[in-house]
Protein backbone atom coordinates (compact mmCIF):
# COMPACT_ATOMS: atom_id res chain seq x y z
CA UNK A 1 0.00 0.00 0.00
CA UNK A 2 2.89 2.30 0.86
CA UNK A 3 4.33 1.67 -2.61
CA UNK A 4 1.14 2.91 -4.29
CA UNK A 5 1.02 5.97 -2.04
CA UNK A 6 4.59 6.82 -3.13
CA UNK A 7 3.65 6.44 -6.78
CA UNK A 8 0.66 8.71 -6.26
CA UNK A 9 2.89 11.34 -4.61
CA UNK A 10 5.41 11.13 -7.49
CA UNK A 11 2.61 11.50 -10.04
CA UNK A 12 1.19 14.52 -8.21
CA UNK A 13 4.61 16.20 -7.93
CA UNK A 14 5.30 15.54 -11.62
CA UNK A 15 1.95 17.04 -12.63
CA UNK A 16 2.54 20.14 -10.50
CA UNK A 17 6.11 20.52 -11.83
CA UNK A 18 4.95 20.27 -15.44
CA UNK A 19 2.21 22.78 -14.72
CA UNK A 20 4.75 25.21 -13.27
CA UNK A 21 7.08 24.59 -16.23
CA UNK A 22 4.43 25.31 -18.87
CA UNK A 23 3.22 28.34 -16.90
CA UNK A 24 6.76 29.73 -16.94
CA UNK A 25 7.13 28.97 -20.65
CA UNK A 26 3.79 30.61 -21.43
CA UNK A 27 4.73 33.62 -19.30
CA UNK A 28 8.07 33.88 -21.10
CA UNK A 29 6.28 33.72 -24.46
CA UNK A 30 3.82 36.45 -23.42
CA UNK A 31 6.67 38.79 -22.40
CA UNK A 32 8.23 38.80 -25.84
CA UNK A 33 7.69 41.70 -28.27
CA UNK A 34 4.63 41.21 -30.47
CA UNK A 35 5.08 42.11 -34.14
CA UNK A 36 2.02 42.52 -36.35
CA UNK A 37 0.92 43.75 -39.78
CA UNK A 38 -0.85 47.10 -39.59
CA UNK A 39 -2.89 48.30 -42.58
CA UNK A 40 -1.69 51.65 -43.96
CA UNK A 41 -3.58 51.60 -47.27
CA UNK A 42 -6.26 49.35 -48.76
CA UNK A 43 -8.56 46.73 -47.28
CA UNK A 44 -7.30 44.92 -44.16
CA UNK A 45 -8.83 41.70 -45.50
CA UNK A 46 -6.15 41.65 -48.24
CA UNK A 47 -3.61 40.59 -45.61
CA UNK A 48 -5.83 38.29 -43.53
CA UNK A 49 -4.25 35.09 -44.87
CA UNK A 50 -0.70 36.42 -45.06
CA UNK A 51 2.13 35.17 -42.89
CA UNK A 52 5.56 36.81 -43.08
CA UNK A 53 8.59 34.85 -41.95
CA UNK A 54 11.55 36.64 -40.43
CA UNK A 55 14.41 36.60 -37.95
CA UNK A 56 14.81 38.73 -34.84
CA UNK A 57 18.45 39.19 -33.87
CA UNK A 58 18.56 39.80 -30.14
CA UNK A 59 21.20 39.13 -27.47
CA UNK A 60 23.50 37.46 -30.03
CA UNK A 61 20.74 35.01 -30.93
CA UNK A 62 18.62 34.68 -34.08
CA UNK A 63 15.03 33.78 -33.31
CA UNK A 64 12.63 32.84 -36.12
CA UNK A 65 9.30 34.62 -36.03
CA UNK A 66 6.09 34.39 -38.10
CA UNK A 67 4.06 37.62 -38.35
CA UNK A 68 0.38 38.06 -39.24
CA UNK A 69 -2.27 40.75 -38.79
CA UNK A 70 -3.11 39.14 -35.43
CA UNK A 71 0.42 39.09 -34.00
CA UNK A 72 3.58 37.00 -34.04
CA UNK A 73 4.64 33.48 -33.20
CA UNK A 74 8.22 32.71 -32.21
CA UNK A 75 10.04 29.52 -33.07
CA UNK A 76 12.75 28.18 -30.77
CA UNK A 77 14.21 24.77 -31.45
CA UNK A 78 15.30 24.48 -27.82
CA UNK A 79 11.82 24.96 -26.40
CA UNK A 80 9.79 21.84 -25.55
CA UNK A 81 6.69 24.03 -25.66
CA UNK A 82 7.47 25.02 -29.24
CA UNK A 83 8.33 21.46 -30.33
CA UNK A 84 4.95 20.20 -29.07
CA UNK A 85 2.98 22.96 -30.82
CA UNK A 86 5.05 23.31 -33.99
CA UNK A 87 3.34 22.62 -37.31
CA UNK A 88 5.05 20.11 -39.57
CA UNK A 89 4.60 21.94 -42.88
CA UNK A 90 4.75 25.52 -44.11
CA UNK A 91 1.73 24.83 -46.35
CA UNK A 92 -1.42 24.91 -44.25
CA UNK A 93 -3.22 22.46 -46.54
CA UNK A 94 -0.61 19.81 -45.74
CA UNK A 95 -1.10 20.42 -42.02
CA UNK A 96 -4.85 19.99 -42.57
CA UNK A 97 -4.22 16.79 -44.51
CA UNK A 98 -2.01 15.53 -41.70
CA UNK A 99 -4.87 15.98 -39.24
CA UNK A 100 -7.40 14.31 -41.54
CA UNK A 101 -5.24 11.47 -42.91
CA UNK A 102 -2.83 10.65 -40.10
CA UNK A 103 -2.08 7.13 -41.31
CA UNK A 104 -1.18 8.21 -44.84
CA UNK A 105 0.85 11.26 -43.74
CA UNK A 106 2.96 9.39 -41.19
CA UNK A 107 6.70 9.73 -41.99
CA UNK A 108 6.17 12.08 -44.94
CA UNK A 109 8.14 15.26 -44.16
CA UNK A 110 9.38 16.75 -47.45
CA UNK A 111 6.95 19.18 -49.08
CA UNK A 112 8.63 18.93 -52.49
CA UNK A 113 7.85 15.18 -52.54
CA UNK A 114 4.07 15.79 -52.55
CA UNK A 115 1.55 16.21 -55.33
CA UNK A 116 -1.92 17.27 -54.18
CA UNK A 117 -5.19 18.11 -55.93
CA UNK A 118 -8.88 17.81 -54.95
CA UNK A 119 -8.98 14.08 -55.79
CA UNK A 120 -5.53 12.64 -55.06
CA UNK A 121 -2.43 13.03 -52.96
CA UNK A 122 0.80 11.37 -54.08
CA UNK A 123 4.15 11.12 -52.34
CA UNK A 124 7.41 9.91 -53.88
CA UNK A 125 10.52 9.06 -51.89
CA UNK A 126 13.94 7.56 -52.62
CA UNK A 127 15.27 5.08 -50.10
CA UNK A 128 18.45 3.02 -49.94
CA UNK A 129 20.02 0.53 -47.58
CA UNK A 130 23.02 2.71 -46.63
CA UNK A 131 23.03 6.00 -44.73
CA UNK A 132 26.50 6.95 -46.00
CA UNK A 133 25.96 8.92 -49.22
CA UNK A 134 29.52 8.17 -50.35
CA UNK A 135 28.88 4.43 -50.35
CA UNK A 136 28.32 2.54 -53.59
CA UNK A 137 25.49 0.10 -54.27
CA UNK A 138 22.96 1.76 -52.00
CA UNK A 139 20.20 -0.25 -53.68
CA UNK A 140 18.13 2.90 -54.21
CA UNK A 141 14.48 2.44 -55.10
CA UNK A 142 11.66 4.90 -55.77
CA UNK A 143 8.79 4.40 -53.31
CA UNK A 144 5.36 5.63 -54.39
CA UNK A 145 2.42 6.18 -52.04
CA UNK A 146 -0.94 7.55 -53.20
CA UNK A 147 -4.36 8.15 -51.69
CA UNK A 148 -7.72 8.69 -53.41
CA UNK A 149 -9.21 11.45 -51.26
CA UNK A 150 -12.76 10.52 -52.24
CA UNK A 151 -12.80 6.70 -51.99
CA UNK A 152 -9.85 6.50 -49.54
CA UNK A 153 -8.24 3.81 -51.72
CA UNK A 154 -4.48 3.52 -51.12
CA UNK A 155 -1.82 2.86 -53.78
CA UNK A 156 1.64 1.76 -52.60
CA UNK A 157 4.44 0.32 -54.70
CA UNK A 158 8.13 0.72 -55.45
CA UNK A 159 10.06 0.85 -58.72
CA UNK A 160 13.68 0.30 -59.64
CA UNK A 161 15.87 3.28 -60.56
CA UNK A 162 18.03 2.71 -63.66
CA UNK A 163 21.77 2.44 -62.90
CA UNK A 164 21.14 3.36 -59.25
CA UNK A 165 24.40 1.65 -58.24
CA UNK A 166 26.36 4.50 -59.86
CA UNK A 167 24.91 7.13 -57.51
CA UNK A 168 25.83 8.13 -53.97
CA UNK A 169 22.77 10.37 -53.58
CA UNK A 170 19.33 10.60 -55.20
CA UNK A 171 16.80 13.23 -54.06
CA UNK A 172 13.30 14.27 -55.15
CA UNK A 173 12.82 17.74 -56.66
CA UNK A 174 9.27 17.59 -58.03
CA UNK A 175 6.29 15.24 -58.30
CA UNK A 176 3.46 15.66 -60.82
CA UNK A 177 0.42 13.67 -61.92
CA UNK A 178 0.00 13.69 -65.70
CA UNK A 179 -3.01 11.63 -66.75
CA UNK A 180 -2.49 8.19 -65.19
CA UNK A 181 1.26 8.65 -64.87
CA UNK A 182 3.46 10.10 -62.16
CA UNK A 183 6.30 12.30 -63.38
CA UNK A 184 9.10 12.51 -60.82
CA UNK A 185 12.10 14.85 -61.19
CA UNK A 186 15.24 13.95 -59.24
CA UNK A 187 18.70 15.33 -58.52
CA UNK A 188 21.39 12.62 -58.58
CA UNK A 189 25.06 12.66 -57.60
CA UNK A 190 27.44 10.05 -58.99
CA UNK A 191 30.13 8.44 -56.89
CA UNK A 192 32.89 10.06 -58.95
CA UNK A 193 31.61 13.65 -58.85
CA UNK A 194 29.25 13.97 -61.81
CA UNK A 195 25.67 15.00 -61.05
CA UNK A 196 22.50 15.59 -63.00
CA UNK A 197 18.72 15.73 -63.06
CA UNK A 198 16.40 13.04 -64.33
CA UNK A 199 12.72 12.92 -65.22
CA UNK A 200 11.11 9.54 -64.53
CA UNK A 201 7.68 8.64 -65.91
CA UNK A 202 5.84 5.97 -63.90
CA UNK A 203 2.65 4.15 -64.92
CA UNK A 204 0.26 4.00 -61.96
CA UNK A 205 -1.74 1.13 -63.49
CA UNK A 206 1.32 -0.98 -64.34
CA UNK A 207 3.24 0.12 -61.22
CA UNK A 208 6.43 0.40 -63.21
CA UNK A 209 8.75 2.98 -64.78
CA UNK A 210 7.99 3.50 -68.46
CA UNK A 211 10.48 6.26 -69.32
CA UNK A 212 13.71 7.76 -67.98
CA UNK A 213 15.35 10.92 -69.30
CA UNK A 214 18.43 12.83 -68.13
CA UNK A 215 17.82 16.58 -68.58
CA UNK A 216 20.97 18.08 -66.99
CA UNK A 217 24.54 16.94 -66.56
CA UNK A 218 27.22 18.74 -64.56
CA UNK A 219 30.67 17.43 -65.44
CA UNK A 220 32.94 20.46 -65.74
CA UNK A 221 36.47 19.54 -66.74
CA UNK A 222 38.18 22.40 -64.87
CA UNK A 223 38.06 22.83 -61.10
CA UNK A 224 37.51 26.59 -61.53
CA UNK A 225 34.35 26.08 -63.61
CA UNK A 226 31.01 25.04 -62.17
CA UNK A 227 27.39 25.08 -63.26
CA UNK A 228 24.56 26.53 -61.17
CA UNK A 229 20.90 25.62 -61.59
CA UNK A 230 17.99 27.75 -60.38
CA UNK A 231 14.31 26.85 -60.34
CA UNK A 232 11.57 29.50 -60.25
CA UNK A 233 10.10 30.31 -56.85
CA UNK A 234 6.58 29.00 -56.22
CA UNK A 235 3.98 29.65 -53.55
CA UNK A 236 2.87 25.99 -53.59
CA UNK A 237 5.12 23.19 -54.86
CA UNK A 238 2.37 20.57 -54.51
CA UNK A 239 0.07 22.09 -57.16
CA UNK A 240 -0.37 20.64 -60.62
CA UNK A 241 1.85 22.05 -63.35
CA UNK A 242 2.71 20.90 -66.85
CA UNK A 243 6.16 22.45 -67.08
CA UNK A 244 9.46 21.99 -65.27
CA UNK A 245 11.56 25.16 -65.62
CA UNK A 246 15.14 25.88 -64.66
CA UNK A 247 17.90 28.38 -65.39
CA UNK A 248 21.39 27.07 -66.13
CA UNK A 249 24.42 29.31 -65.52
CA UNK A 250 28.03 28.25 -66.09
CA UNK A 251 30.44 30.18 -63.87
CA UNK A 252 34.22 30.52 -63.72
CA UNK A 253 35.95 31.49 -60.48
CA UNK A 254 39.41 33.05 -60.31
CA UNK A 255 41.45 33.59 -57.16
CA UNK A 256 42.87 37.13 -56.99
CA UNK A 257 46.21 38.10 -55.43
CA UNK A 258 44.44 39.99 -52.64
CA UNK A 259 42.59 36.81 -51.64
CA UNK A 260 39.24 37.73 -53.19
CA UNK A 261 37.47 35.36 -55.56
CA UNK A 262 36.24 36.77 -58.88
CA UNK A 263 33.20 35.08 -60.47
CA UNK A 264 32.58 35.35 -64.20
CA UNK A 265 29.48 34.18 -66.04
CA UNK A 266 30.42 32.14 -69.11
CA UNK A 267 27.00 31.00 -70.27
CA UNK A 268 23.34 31.33 -69.28
CA UNK A 269 20.29 29.53 -70.62
CA UNK A 270 16.64 28.94 -69.71
CA UNK A 271 15.13 25.47 -70.11
CA UNK A 272 11.46 24.46 -70.20
CA UNK A 273 10.46 20.79 -70.12
CA UNK A 274 6.91 19.92 -71.13
CA UNK A 275 5.94 17.14 -68.70
CA UNK A 276 3.05 15.97 -70.90
CA UNK A 277 5.11 15.46 -74.07
CA UNK A 278 8.42 14.71 -72.36
CA UNK A 279 10.13 17.19 -74.69
CA UNK A 280 11.88 20.52 -74.22
CA UNK A 281 9.99 23.64 -75.33
CA UNK A 282 11.69 26.70 -76.74
CA UNK A 283 11.55 29.98 -74.81
CA UNK A 284 10.02 32.40 -77.32
CA UNK A 285 11.42 35.84 -76.43
CA UNK A 286 12.88 38.77 -78.34
CA UNK A 287 16.60 39.41 -77.92
CA UNK A 288 15.87 42.30 -75.54
CA UNK A 289 13.43 40.22 -73.48
CA UNK A 290 15.89 37.34 -73.37
CA UNK A 291 18.65 39.57 -71.98
CA UNK A 292 16.24 40.91 -69.37
CA UNK A 293 15.19 37.38 -68.41
CA UNK A 294 18.80 36.41 -67.68
CA UNK A 295 19.00 39.13 -65.01
CA UNK A 296 15.54 38.47 -63.60
CA UNK A 297 14.14 36.70 -60.60
CA UNK A 298 11.89 33.82 -61.71
CA UNK A 299 8.48 32.95 -60.34
CA UNK A 300 6.15 30.20 -61.59
CA UNK A 301 2.43 30.03 -60.90
CA UNK A 302 0.38 27.30 -62.57
CA UNK A 303 1.49 27.46 -66.21
CA UNK A 304 2.67 31.07 -66.11
CA UNK A 305 6.30 32.13 -65.78
CA UNK A 306 7.10 35.59 -64.42
CA UNK A 307 10.34 37.52 -64.89
CA UNK A 308 10.89 40.12 -62.13
CA UNK A 309 13.70 42.62 -62.70
CA UNK A 310 14.85 45.52 -60.50
CA UNK A 311 16.71 48.79 -60.84
CA UNK A 312 16.93 51.96 -58.71
CA UNK A 313 13.74 53.47 -60.15
CA UNK A 314 11.32 50.61 -60.72
CA UNK A 315 10.43 46.93 -60.74
CA UNK A 316 9.40 45.39 -64.07
CA UNK A 317 7.35 42.19 -64.35
CA UNK A 318 7.04 40.20 -67.59
CA UNK A 319 4.34 37.52 -67.79
CA UNK A 320 5.11 34.55 -70.07
CA UNK A 321 2.53 31.88 -70.95
CA UNK A 322 4.23 28.48 -71.00
CA UNK A 323 1.27 26.99 -72.90
CA UNK A 324 1.00 29.71 -75.56
CA UNK A 325 4.79 30.18 -75.67
CA UNK A 326 4.64 33.98 -75.66
CA UNK A 327 4.62 37.09 -73.48
CA UNK A 328 1.12 37.93 -72.24
CA UNK A 329 0.21 41.62 -72.38
CA UNK A 330 2.53 44.53 -71.71
CA UNK A 331 5.25 44.57 -69.02
CA UNK A 332 4.06 45.86 -65.64
CA UNK A 333 6.29 48.69 -64.39
CA UNK A 334 6.08 49.64 -60.70
CA UNK A 335 7.86 52.79 -59.52
CA UNK A 336 9.76 52.59 -56.24
CA UNK A 337 11.02 55.24 -53.85
CA UNK A 338 14.68 56.18 -53.65
CA UNK A 339 16.55 54.00 -51.18
CA UNK A 340 13.95 51.21 -51.29
CA UNK A 341 14.48 47.68 -52.57
CA UNK A 342 12.01 44.80 -52.87
CA UNK A 343 12.56 41.22 -51.67
CA UNK A 344 10.63 38.04 -50.94
CA UNK A 345 8.58 38.51 -54.11
CA UNK A 346 5.57 36.26 -54.60
CA UNK A 347 2.86 36.35 -57.28
CA UNK A 348 -0.59 35.16 -56.24
CA UNK A 349 -3.75 35.51 -58.35
CA UNK A 350 -2.26 38.21 -60.58
CA UNK A 351 -0.87 40.26 -57.70
CA UNK A 352 2.73 40.92 -56.66
CA UNK A 353 3.41 40.55 -52.94
CA UNK A 354 6.68 42.12 -51.85
CA UNK A 355 8.67 43.27 -48.82
CA UNK A 356 10.02 46.84 -48.96
CA UNK A 357 13.49 47.28 -47.46
CA UNK A 358 14.63 50.84 -46.71
CA UNK A 359 18.24 51.91 -46.30
CA UNK A 360 17.64 53.39 -42.83
CA UNK A 361 16.44 49.98 -41.66
CA UNK A 362 13.72 51.52 -39.47
CA UNK A 363 10.61 50.87 -41.55
CA UNK A 364 9.40 47.39 -42.41
CA UNK A 365 6.62 47.46 -44.99
CA UNK A 366 4.80 45.07 -47.30
CA UNK A 367 3.00 45.88 -50.54
CA UNK A 368 0.49 44.18 -52.80
CA UNK A 369 0.41 45.42 -56.42
CA UNK A 370 -2.15 44.65 -59.12
CA UNK A 371 -0.10 43.37 -62.08
CA UNK A 372 -2.85 44.35 -64.53
CA UNK A 373 -2.56 48.06 -63.63
CA UNK A 374 0.67 48.37 -61.62
CA UNK A 375 -1.28 50.14 -58.87
CA UNK A 376 -0.88 49.59 -55.14
CA UNK A 377 -3.90 47.77 -53.70
CA UNK A 378 -2.48 47.23 -50.22
CA UNK A 379 0.26 48.69 -48.05
CA UNK A 380 1.03 47.32 -44.62
CA UNK A 381 3.59 48.27 -41.99
CA UNK A 382 5.23 45.91 -39.52
CA UNK A 383 4.72 47.33 -36.05
CA UNK A 384 5.58 46.14 -32.56
CA UNK A 385 3.84 46.21 -29.17
CA UNK A 386 4.15 44.55 -25.76
CA UNK A 387 7.69 45.83 -25.21
CA UNK A 388 9.56 48.40 -23.13
CA UNK A 389 12.40 48.52 -25.65
CA UNK A 390 12.90 51.27 -28.20
CA UNK A 391 10.55 50.20 -30.99
CA UNK A 392 12.63 51.71 -33.81
CA UNK A 393 15.74 49.88 -32.61
CA UNK A 394 13.78 46.66 -32.24
CA UNK A 395 12.48 46.90 -35.81
CA UNK A 396 16.06 47.35 -37.03
CA UNK A 397 16.86 43.95 -35.51
CA UNK A 398 14.06 42.33 -37.51
CA UNK A 399 14.81 40.81 -40.91
CA UNK A 400 11.90 39.79 -43.15
CA UNK A 401 12.52 37.29 -45.92
CA UNK A 402 9.47 35.24 -46.96
CA UNK A 403 5.71 35.29 -47.59
CA UNK A 404 3.38 32.40 -46.89
CA UNK A 405 -0.34 32.16 -47.55
CA UNK A 406 -2.17 30.28 -44.81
Amino acid sequence: MKRYRNLAVIAAVTTISLGVFYTKVATSESNRPVFYISTEQGETSAADNLEIQGNLFENNFNRSVDITTKGSEYKNDNSIFDVINRKTYSLEKLNTLQNEEKNFMRGKNNESNFYLDKDYVWYADVRGKNVNFEARNNDYKLYIDGLDLQSKDRFKFKVNIPNEEEYSYIGIEDVQLVGKELVVTTFQNKNYGENGRYIYRISINKKQMIDSKQITIDKDAEATIHTEYTNPSEIDFTKSKKYYVYKQVKMKTTNQEDGEVLSEELHSAMHIWNLETGKEDKLNLTKEQLEMSKQSELFQSDNMLYFISHNDQNVTVLKYSLERKKIEGEPTVISIESGVSFSGNKIIDGKLYTIANRENGEDRSIYIFDLATGKTIYEGAIKVKNTQENKEQLLKKLELYEFNVR
